[in-house]
């Protein structure tokens, strides 16, 4: 069984990547709505459109980026020693790291039908990324100086199972909303009430309201 898996992944590399990431996420995104579902007081019913949604990111676009990316890598810098492995870990931290990022989350982010697609990314990127050093650093030293070239993209696919989860956790929680707060007037008996983001025109409101009070 292992002999056939290592040979569909030598002889048909991009396919069988695009299956090991699409069924990562899918996987993940499915056991982690379930976990969910049966331990949180409040049980929801599993959303398979959030599962279709990483299907999709999963089979269609990580699977032939990232193949691409460690097929790419690996020929220009083999990692043969222990300087590269770190140095293919620093790149690989700083180069693929955030564009993975904000792939997903900008794809998640249209396939959700989101009016603003980077509202999410802006506000987990720190957040994610801080994450994603504790978790990945390891797991690509483990895979660049202990896994076959050919077999790579399986153990990462594995990894990446566990870090779906996570991220999902993370955007679980919710996005904290601006709240309306109110800025008082000179005088006691008017007062503008306006986001913080539009604190400019709320003083405009306010002097308006007062020369009116003059005349």
């Amino acid at each position: 069984m292992l002999k056939s898996v290592i040979h569909l992944f030598r002889k048909r590399p991009l396919l069988m990547n695009m299956t090991t990431f699409g069924t990562a996420y899918v996987s993940a995104s499915f056991t982690n709505q379930l976990i969910k579902k049966h331990l949180l007081p409040d049980k929801k019913d599993i959303d398979f459109r959030n599962v279709v949604n990483h299907g999709i990111i999963g089979y269609c676009i990580m699977g032939p980026v990232l193949y691409g990316w460690f097929r790419f890598f690996n020929k220009i810098l083999p990692a043969v020693s222990k300087r590269n492995i770190i140095f293919k870990v620093l790149v690989d931290l700083a180069v693929c790291t955030p564009g993975t990022i904000s792939i997903y989350f900008t794809s998640m982010s249209i396939l959700e039908g989101r009016e603003d697609i980077f509202a999410e990314l802006k506000h987990r990127f720190s957040k994610v990324m801080t994450c994603n050093i504790c978790f990945w650093v390891p797991a690509q030293a483990i895979s660049y100086r202990f896994i076959p070239p050919y077999f790579r993209v399986g153990f990462i696919g594995f990894a990446l199972f566990i870090w779906i989860n996570i991220i999902c956790v993370i955007r679980s929680q919710e996005i904290p909303i601006r709240k309306k707060v109110e800025i008082p007037a000179v005088f006691g008996w008017c007062a503008v009430t306006c986001s913080p983001s539009s604190e400019v025109e709320g003083h405009k409101k306010q002097r308006e309201l007062l020369t009116l009070w003059e005349v």
